[in-house]
């Protein structure tokens, strides 16, 4: 044992007649020494003991005393050990065979013959419950806890030397091989990710330094790599996704809501947790919108112009709720209005668009009415609507950092949005952005963007005046 200024402090001699040691690894986490040797591992406690010390130096006190070992195991010599902490396991590879210990060196599992070559390296992938393997035969392969064979991957052209697991996406695992190459597989969709050039040669080692960056070791020099986040979020939909929303939560974590092509929605949280789905169902191959309230756990959808259902996400996959209709929200409290004092226009009870604004919902209607609900009690109260157009409302958006709703029609000729305040429902601003297509708008401090069908991006600043027509085209 030597100390932080290469002094040797301490010297623990084996018996003759004990197995010798083919390797070591020291587990940190409860200050151990783990041996590998011929039938299973031996484990010494790193601990202080008193002695008279013949010289003072840092850490003379400090000597590994024997404290536990396994059984024999017939034909096994551990040639290599892995400490994973999450797991409180000691993984041990003897050839072709992976072996699994606890921290107590009790003999968890005992894999046989994984691969054709000795085995190299191991990871355990613990949120997804696998064992990943890689070996002298070239292979990378995917193992469940119990030891079944999932899959196997044949990228590399040379021996597999050494494996790390990604420290901030626990689905991916990186591969050093002789063939100069390092991998990056996913555990997910079990296919290569990406693949980058090492140095001639080939890595030997690989080890992970502070969590941003990971090192290869090989014949002639040492690397120094940077994970550089290849993904802050990834998850697996199965089906083509239509439209992504990132759900604003006050005081807590963000979700992201996925809606599929086949009618399906998802809501993620944002560390990529699955936490629930809506199932296709068969009234309707695709959604016209979706509507989610985190605070509420209430989820809806806009099925066809003459339904909307409603969903709790509590429950996974969600329950509905039940189904509502146009006419059974009444129009009968106005909040307000850009038509002039005293014009009512003949109401029509059918919907073309829908959005969560926090606790709410909003439905945009065919006669340009924005209808505000609320979810209480496994219903829709209506709160009351938005006169805010007289033609359709084709696009309806909340920006909870300013607390805004975006609404748009096509006025004729023209498309207009509109920006309502909703803590008071006041009309803020008018945006004209011309004839062309409107696909999707956001606002950008005092900005808006607005992206249209033939391709073109238009950028409009909203001044300060108090006019509504206050916005002026910038690019």
């Amino acid at each position: 044992v030597l100390n932080k200024d290469f002094s040797e402090v301490h010297t623990l001699k084996l018996p003759v007649e004990q197995p010798k040691v083919s390797c070591i690894a020291f587990n940190g986490q409860t200050h151990q020494l783990i041996a590998g040797c011929l039938g299973g591992i031996k484990i010494f406690d790193y601990r202080q003991q008193r002695s008279n010390w013949k010289v003072i130096k840092p850490m003379a006190q400090y000597q590994l005393v024997a404290s536990n070992s396994s059984d024999y195991t017939e034909g096994v010599w551990i040639r290599h050990l892995t400490v994973s902490t999450t797991m409180d396991w000691l993984i041990g590879f003897s050839g072709c065979d992976l072996l699994v210990y606890t921290f107590d060196a009790i003999l968890l599992l005992n894999m046989k013959r994984l691969h054709y070559g000795h085995v190299t390296g191991c990871v355990f992938a613990s949120t997804l419950k696998y064992f990943v393997t890689c070996s002298e035969d070239a292979s990378v392969k995917v193992w469940s806890e119990s030891g079944a064979f999932i899959a196997s991957f044949s990228k590399h052209v040379k021996e597999v030397t050494a494996m790390i697991a990604h420290p901030h996406c626990p689905w991916l695992v990186l591969t050093c091989s002789s063939d100069a190459t390092i991998k990056l597989w996913n555990l997910i969709t079990l296919q290569l990710e990406y693949s980058l050039t090492s140095s001639v040669g080939g890595g030997r080692l690989m080890g992970v330094v502070n969590k941003n960056y990971f090192y290869v070791v090989t014949a002639s020099s040492v690397d120094l790599l940077e994970f550089n986040h290849f993904t802050q979020f990834w998850s697996l939909s199965y089906c083509k996704m239509s439209q992504l929303l990132l759900v604003l939560r006050e005081q807590k974590a963000p979700q992201i809501l996925a809606r599929g092509a086949d009618g399906s929605v998802r809501v993620y949280s944002s560390d990529a947790v699955h936490l629930t789905t809506v199932l296709p169902s068969h009234h309707t191959s695709s959604l016209m919108g979706v509507a989610y309230s985190a605070a509420t756990h209430v989820l809806c959808t806009l099925v066809d112009s003459e339904e909307v259902w409603m969903y709790s996400t509590r429950f996974n996959p969600c329950c509905r709720l039940g189904v509502w209709h146009g006419e059974m929200f009444p129009a009968d409290k106005l909040l307000a209005s850009v038509l002039p004092a005293g014009i009512r226009l003949e109401h029509r009870m059918e919907f073309c668009s829908i959005c969560a604004c926090g606790a709410i919902i909003a439905l945009g209607m065919f006669d340009g009415r924005v209808v505000v609900v609320e979810p209480v009690e496994e219903e829709l109260k209506t709160i009351g609507y938005l006169q805010a157009f007289v033609s359709p409302i084709t696009l309806l958006k909340f920006d909870g950092v300013l607390n805004t709703l975006i609404c748009a029609s096509n006025r004729g000729d023209d498309i207009c949005i509109q920006l309502w305040d909703v803590a008071n429902w006041t009309l803020s601003s008018n945006v004209q952005c011309g004839s062309s297509e409107l696909v999707d708008c956001a606002l950008l401090d005092n900005c808006m963007m607005t992206g249209h069908g033939n391709g073109a991006l238009s950028l409009f600043r909203l001044s300060d005046s108090s006019s509504l027509n206050n916005s002026k085209r910038v690019v």
